[in-house]
């Protein structure tokens, strides 16, 4: 079996993501950082907080959907010409199945299920500092011209 193709340049510094990429952006105020960017995939970390809390004092699920989005949105930006495309999340979903309290930190994981012309699919796992799984997510995106 052949190795995957690799889908990202990995010339592109982590420093550059988390300045450009979150810097005043809804990334950037719920704390993602992003801190792994291989060939075929990108992490990012958050540790929750109050911020990200839900009634009962534990994450709110859509602290992991905004995860799942961002960090598909800019690997799906990572492979696309941003000067004349963009990518546009058009369906997502996550199942949890782990609650998380506020402390624990989080890393978000995505790789590519399909990167085609128009859409692509993007499947995130996102564990707790002691690698146990707290949710997966799957997104798909649609590529369009940049208008």
């Amino acid at each position: 079996m052949d190795a995957p193709k690799p889908i990202f340049d990995t010339k592109i510094s982590l420093e550059d993501l988390n300045h450009d990429l979150t810097h005043e952006q809804l990334a950037g105020h719920l704390g993602f950082v992003f801190n792994n960017l291989t060939e075929n995939s990108i992490s990012c970390q958050v540790t929750i907080s109050k911020i990200h809390a839900r009634p009962g004092g534990i994450m709110s699920g859509g602290t992991t959907l905004a995860m799942i989005e961002t960090l598909a949105s800019v690997a799906g930006m990572l492979t696309i010409d941003v000067k004349t495309q963009n990518v546009f999340g058009i369906e997502v979903n996550a199942n949890h199945v782990a609650q998380v309290p506020i402390g624990e930190t989080l890393t978000a994981t995505a790789t590519a299920d399909h990167i085609g012309r128009t859409t692509q699919i993007w499947q995130v796992r996102i564990q707790n500092s002691r690698q146990k799984l707290v949710c997966v997510g799957r997104i798909t995106l649609f590529v369009a011209a940049r208008t």
